[in-house]
């Protein structure tokens, strides 16, 4: 990873990107992590905590020169009190209570703990196992020793930041005893006063069943308490210092600063080079985390010492690959410049939502332009928000837009790239690299605008109806019952999926791998050939009974038969038929085409009998419809032997429900939409009858016919109210 970062570092420079000054051992806070604030007052005693439920945390920096190391002016511990296994006797007048606050604290569906007294939680904690005795030296080293760390680093504070220089002093004159003390105290009052849960789960823990885990990770969680002064904006009165809290961005910012320049004065060169050709100062030292969006604390170059070749020759860790602090620093400011969390969406995003729900792992990838800052190509590889309006594959004209700036660059500068990079943490101490592509502006361009011409290579559908955009305050909610375009990693996704007959998604294996939908964006057809034919050898397999499902829960919805089917709708089944599209142009199959075959009339032939079905129900049975209609009960049989599904279904017809609609009056509904139905089966038989339909099919070929049949019943075909997409509340 070390080498693609230096580079990143190399192209963000050129483009003059304004990096902040990253110090290893200067870290965000862990995101995620339920946090307290913690005022200390003058004599460094605790005046009061307050939970940071609205709060990012994950923006405050802290000193932490290795894991599970002191950390300042944050720290994580675990809750006060393990409440021990089997539960002890307690007594009679508070035992009811107890138990009533511990079903309470281990009940994960509630969000707040019911009107507790004080005599109950004083006798709960005598009971428990106090977990802060084991920490309370390194708690200590956190409010003594780290500071002083900091303080000699970054030398005398100018008097704007003096808030940082008190919060030192007052640190300093904290005991930890008395901290466990006075957190145990202003914890359980704040929860008898508000009844929050966070409270509660801070002072009281239960140990996880299960296999051994790593310390700290047996009760589930730990909690982050960041050091603060509440008092500041009364002490002290001088105008000349400011009034920002001491873990402010400003402050933080300069702290930085500090801490690089004290590095620069304290590494001394070699004069001998590195890796890189650069000095070789540091070069020996391990390797110190660089916080990643989206990973965490990942370490860019890491060589297991447990590896017998590499602890033989004396070339574990830093060893194997020596490069010094100045390439260091490259690649730290290069990862914290494109994977910083204000760049999320831009410049990287996650994966890990695509990854196999067994043996998922944190996935992420990062992609830049070499010629444009801060450009988003990360628009082309993943959908940025669950709204059509943003969609770029939605037309020709919305891609030609979304491509527009790159347009601009390929003109001016023709040896521009794009560079994506997918990272994933495979263990704690291990990052791997799935992939690392440089593509050309013009790859780029014919890449986006084929995958569009892909996604937009099938006739309309008709599915269940589905919410495009998430409803907004304002905002009409818009719907349809169309296919929706895919991008390149959810069409990954849907290749790995299983689906249930209900509609139900499973993502359990990895057919297909993340870097594979790069290829299919950028590489030629005749490149990834046998990966589209596999694909759609899948896709077919895997998704031919949830679109037949989906095709009858539409029929009976639409016509309002009263049927109720068990069917999960989502957006991924909505992009099947677009998957279908694309592997189909991608095989040099086109809509203007196989809309013009036998299987895709026979597809439609097998919707219109549903309908006619229907109908006969309506009319002769009273509306009492049967759960099962009569041509998609055939599609199974279809995708076997298309000409014997047509010679049996034919009969079938034929009587009583053909000769029913021929007698049929049209003065109700169900005779009207009975004679169109005829029209249509008559139109689709002479266009079936001019060519002999097969016995067997290959996978295009089903894919063909399941379009066929999902088409019927859109736009304006018989059947349907002729629009399919809607901008009100309403349904079919």
């Amino acid at each position: 990873m070390l080498n693609e970062l230096v580079d990143l570092y190399d192209a963000l420079n050129r483009l003059g990107c304004d990096f902040s000054t990253p110090y290893p051992h200067f870290r965000k806070c862990p995101k995620g992590k339920a946090a307290f604030r913690v005022s200390l007052d003058k004599c460094g005693k605790v005046s009061d905590i307050s939970a940071l439920t609205e709060f990012k945390i994950e923006e405050v920096y802290r000193w932490q020169e290795d894991n599970h190391t002191p950390t300042f002016p944050a720290f994580n511990v675990r809750a006060l009190f393990e409440i021990p296994d089997p539960l002890p006797a307690f007594s009679s007048e508070n035992g009811k209570d107890i138990l009533a606050f511990i079903e309470n604290l281990t009940n994960s569906r509630t969000r707040s703990i019911r009107a507790v007294k004080e005599l109950v939680l004083n006798e709960l904690m005598t009971k428990c196992n106090d977990l802060w005795s084991d920490d309370i030296t390194w708690l200590g080293k956190c409010l003594k020793d780290t500071p002083d760390t900091i303080k000699t680093m970054i030398g005398e504070i100018p008097k704007p930041y003096q808030v940082l220089e008190e919060l030192i002093k007052r640190s300093r004159a904290c005991e930890p005893e008395e901290l466990q003390r006075s957190v145990c105290s202003t914890l359980m009052q704040k929860l008898i006063e508000t009844g929050e849960k966070v409270y509660a789960e801070a002072l009281f823990a239960v140990k996880v069943k299960g296999k051994r885990k790593r310390r700290g990770k047996e009760h589930g969680k730990d909690f982050l308490y960041l050091l603060t002064i509440a008092d500041w904006n009364k002490y002290p009165p001088d105008p000349e210092i400011e009034k920002y809290p001491p873990y402010s961005t400003v402050i933080q910012d300069w702290m930085r600063t500090q801490f690089e320049s004290y590095s620069e004065v304290h590494c001394s060169p070699t004069g001998q080079p590195d890796a890189y050709g650069k000095d070789s100062a540091g070069a020996m030292e391990n390797f110190s985390p660089i916080s990643v969006g989206g990973l965490g604390p990942r370490v860019p170059f890491a060589a297991n010492s447990q590896i017998p070749c590499l602890r033989r020759y004396g070339r574990e860790g830093s060893s194997l690959f020596p490069a010094g602090s100045e390439i260091r620093k490259m690649a730290a400011k290069g990862m914290d410049y494109i994977l910083n969390q204000k760049m999320e969406g831009t410049t990287w995003k996650s994966l890990t939502k695509y990854e196999p729900k067994r043996n998922s792992r944190k996935t992420v990838i990062f992609a830049y332009c070499t010629e444009l800052k801060d450009a988003n190509t990360l628009q082309f590889f993943d959908r940025e928000e669950d709204d059509s309006d943003k969609d770029i594959y939605r037309s020709e004209a919305a891609t030609k837009l979304a491509l527009k700036p790159f347009d601009g660059v390929a003109q001016q500068k023709p040896d521009a790239k794009i560079s994506f990079n997918v990272l994933a943490a495979v263990d704690r101490g291990n990052t791997k690299i799935l992939a690392s592509r440089k593509y050309s502006l013009s790859q780029l361009t014919e890449g986006a605008s084929r995958w569009q011409a892909g996604n937009a290579n099938i006739p309309s559908v008709s599915l269940p109806w589905i919410t495009l955009n998430k409803k907004k305050d304002g905002d009409e909610k818009r719907s349809t019952r169309d296919a929706i375009p895919l991008y390149p990693i959810e069409a990954i996704k849907l290749l790995n999926s299983d689906w249930d007959q209900d509609g139900a998604l499973r993502t359990q294996s990895r057919r297909f791998t993340t870097d594979e939908a790069l290829d299919f964006l950028f590489e030629g057809d005749k490149v990834i050939g046998q990966r589209i034919e596999t694909g759609i050898a899948f896709v077919v397999e895997k998704t031919s009974n949830v679109i037949i499902s989906a095709a009858l829960k539409t029929r009976h919805d639409y016509h309002k038969t009263g049927a109720k089917i068990k069917f999960k709708d989502t957006s991924y089944l909505h992009m099947l038929p677009s998957l279908y599209g694309l592997l189909l142009f991608k095989k040099g199959i086109r809509k203007e085409d196989y809309m013009m075959e036998n299987l895709f009339y026979l597809g439609r032939y097998f919707a219109v009998v549903d309908d006619l079905y229907i109908q006969y129900h309506m009319d002769v049975r009273s509306g009492n419809v049967p759960m099962s209609l009569l041509g998609n009960d055939n599609m199974k049989l279809a995708l076997q032997n298309p000409l014997e599904a047509f010679l049996t279904l034919s009969s079938r017809l034929a009587h009583p429900y053909y000769s029913w609609a021929k007698r049929v009056g049209t003065n109700e509904k169900p005779g009207q939409i009975a004679k169109n139905c005829i029209r249509r089966i008559a139109e689709l038989t002479d266009e079936l009858s001019k060519a002999q339909l097969p016995t067997e099919l290959n996978d295009a070929a089903k894919a063909k016919l399941l379009l066929g049949y999902l088409s019927y019943g859109a736009k304006k075909d018989g059947g349907s109210d002729g629009n399919n997409e809607q901008k009100n509340e309403g349904g079919e």
